[in-house]
């Protein structure tokens, strides 16, 4: 199975746990009501009382887990893969797209190997490495080799791409007062 999946599984189990989790609190608060209502001894009655709302406090917790996760995955897998494959494919329509619907200028692509920028680099899209540098990319992010975009750009003969990033290194570098 493809690791990009292990996410959705584990969200998936996420949302099985909630629900299993609501259902049990459901049966503890009505076993908590009817041994009250019976006249149950109070000691039994208590504890179902005391469980029913520590599950409630349980499916609380595993629900926030959930909505977070959502997000990450939705992040991850729906704005910021695509987004890095439309810029190392040179796709400066569908990059403008997904990063104007929150992707991240520092998006790592499929199984975390290129960066947005080093794959437009490396594949010589200046324009989309021109997009990126105006929307704030990090310069020092390393691809899975252990490769800037700089780097990427020099391995390929992009040199109009290398004075670009070195431009932009030096405007983004501190300045000495």
């Amino acid at each position: 199975m493809a690791p990009e999946f292990f996410p959705f599984i584990a969200f998936g189990g996420l949302v099985l746990v909630a629900l299993a989790g609501l259902v049990v609190t459901v049966v503890l608060f009505v076993l908590a009501w009817y041994l009250r209502r019976t006249g149950a001894r109070r000691w039994i009655a208590r504890w179902a009382g005391l469980l029913s709302w520590l599950a409630c406090t349980g499916v609380i917790i595993v629900v926030a887990l959930v909505v977070f996760l959502g997000g990450r995955i939705r992040q991850q897998y729906f704005l910021n893969e695509p987004f890095a494959t439309a810029c190392g494919s040179g796709d400066i329509a569908q990059a403008q797209q997904l990063l104007a619907r929150g992707a991240s200028p520092d998006a790592y692509g499929i199984d975390f190997v290129d960066t947005a920028l080093t794959a437009a680099s490396g594949a010589g899209h200046r324009e989309i490495v021109a997009l990126l540098i105006r929307s704030g990319a990090r310069l020092d992010l390393k691809d899975s080799a252990g490769k800037t975009a700089l780097d990427r750009a020099e391995e390929n003969g992009h040199s109009d791409i290398v004075l670009m990033l070195r431009d932009a290194a030096k405007d983004h570098s501190p300045k000495k007062t």
